[in-house]
């Protein structure tokens, strides 16, 4: 980081211990993204809710070449937990920066070839058969470059496997290229 680390206590007793685990966190993103500006964490103690003891609130603020970002996550009792829940949401964000500035993508894992094998039309939903045979669950929301209006029974398709709560689905579904079949 190019400036030291800024931490502020607001209505709560500094800590020294919990100053700690701040520089513990930071500097743990420092390994994500090397090129940090400043840092500047606010930890502060909210309004007592009546049900609830002290919650407590930590926002970190960081400036980066070309962005500012910021982090914070709903109060908690626990200010350990706050702490962890702010830094974890920081961590995403520079992640993202970066997969963004060098132009890094996210691995969704291995797509499948696979067939349409039946259309609700009405309904907005389909299901996709692989190669092995599976059946997968899909609607309108999971596809990519083509309108569901457009599809047809027996048309080749490459998607990425998951499994929901009612048992496997397809997402990212894009037609196929004649090529891949």
């Amino acid at each position: 980081m190019q400036q030291p680390l800024k931490i502020t206590f607001r209505d709560i007793d500094h800590s020294a211990a919990v100053e700690d685990r701040i520089r513990e966190k930071i500097n743990k993103l420092d390994h994500v993204y090397n090129r940090i500006t400043s840092c500047q964490v606010v930890v502060e103690q909210v309004q007592k809710h009546q049900h609830q003891g002290k919650l407590h609130n930590v926002t970190i603020f960081m400036n980066v070449p070309g962005k500012y970002l910021i982090a914070s996550h709903h109060p908690q009792e626990n200010l350990y937990l706050a702490i962890q829940q702010a830094t974890d949401s920081l961590r995403e964000q520079l992640d993202e920066y970066r997969r963004r500035l060098y132009g890094d993508t996210k691995n969704h894992g291995e797509r499948l070839l696979g067939e349409i094998a039946r259309l609700m039309e009405d309904e907005g939903y389909g299901f996709i058969v692989d190669q092995e045979k599976n059946e997968y669950y899909f609607n309108l929301s999971h596809l990519m470059d083509v309108k569901f209006h457009q599809l047809q029974v027996g048309e080749k398709v490459k998607f990425l496997p998951a499994v929901g709560n009612e048992g496997l689905q397809a997402r990212r579904i894009t037609i196929a290229k004649r090529s891949t079949f």
